[in-house]
């Protein structure tokens, strides 16, 4: 996948992304993260996708995101 953007205006901006990273403003994380747009949640302690539960998905709906990437890692 390719994303464009121009300027972040002082969002969050994805960088990069690797085998087991996500960059945001430049900065890689290698865990389980919320990228919100003024703000990054490093908190969240998914380990990998199957153990998500029902309330790891309303914990993200409270949020009202108007888009959810989720990354998965290789599977």
């Amino acid at each position: 996948m390719k994303l464009h953007l121009t300027h972040a205006e002082g969002n969050q901006l994805i960088t990069a992304y690797a085998k087991g990273s996500v960059s945001i403003n430049h900065q890689a994380y290698l865990t389980s993260l919320i990228v919100l747009p003024k703000e990054i949640k490093t908190d969240w302690i998914v380990s990998n996708f199957d153990a998500l539960t029902f309330h790891d998905f309303e914990f993200i709906a409270a949020l009202a995101p108007e888009l959810v990437i989720l990354g998965t890692g290789e599977t």
